[in-house]
């Protein structure tokens, strides 16, 4: 290859990466918290505490382990289950009523209210906490409403994934395909979607 053939491929590779860039930026719409907060290391721990009142102990730990999966399978992360032994979880998860025992000083996460309304709400690094209102219908597959029982069952896998994207150090996304979308509870969005993989990638 000459000289001037070997310019122009390097121009075009320039002009490649230049316009990949442009087009993440341009598209870019999640919010990584403002103070950076992160997990410092990549194989992150975590128990659950308290399990719901709808879900049995084995389909809520799979529901748990299949939404941590998703992020795992977009970074460098890792993330172990360990419920069973004596180890110190990086990240607890639990289910509650009402007022459990954060919603007096943390503002920006309400207290559960009973059925329906809000659902789960997470921690940032170091923190590592996850909440669900053990007054919701949980279940293992997708929300829908039951007209037998006369209401909304709760997909575990969707929303702990939402809230397991909190717990790692994102905050929401004004992308409406995102699972970081703050509507992305009610709307149903149960996939990573790229604005999400752009926001862990930046993050980790």
């Amino acid at each position: 290859m000459d000289p001037v053939q070997l310019l122009l491929l390097m121009m075009m590779m320039m002009m490649k990466m230049c316009c990949s860039r442009a087009t993440e930026l341009r598209n870019k719409r999640y919010t990584v918290n403002p103070l950076g907060h992160k997990w410092t290391h990549y194989n992150i721990t975590y128990r659950i505490i308290k399990f719901p009142n709808t879900l049995n102990v084995e389909d809520t730990k799979k529901a748990i382990s299949i939404a941590f999966t998703k992020w795992s399978d977009v970074s460098p992360l890792t993330f172990s289950d360990v419920s069973e032994g004596n180890a110190t979880a990086d990240i607890t998860i639990g289910f509650y009523t009402f007022n459990h025992t954060d919603c007096w000083w943390a503002p920006l996460h309400p207290c559960f209210d009973g059925l329906n309304g809000e659902l789960a709400h997470a921690f940032l690094p170091p923190r590592g906490e996850i909440h669900f209102d053990n007054h919701e219908f949980w279940i293992l597959g997708k929300s829908r409403f039951s007209w037998k029982q006369g209401v909304w069952l709760n997909d575990l896998v969707q929303v702990a994934a939402h809230e397991i994207g909190h717990a790692l150090g994102l905050w929401h996304s004004r992308d409406p395909q995102a699972l970081m979308h703050p509507n992305a509870t009610y709307t149903g969005q149960r996939n990573i979607a790229q604005d999400d993989v752009w926001g862990i990638q930046r993050l980790y």
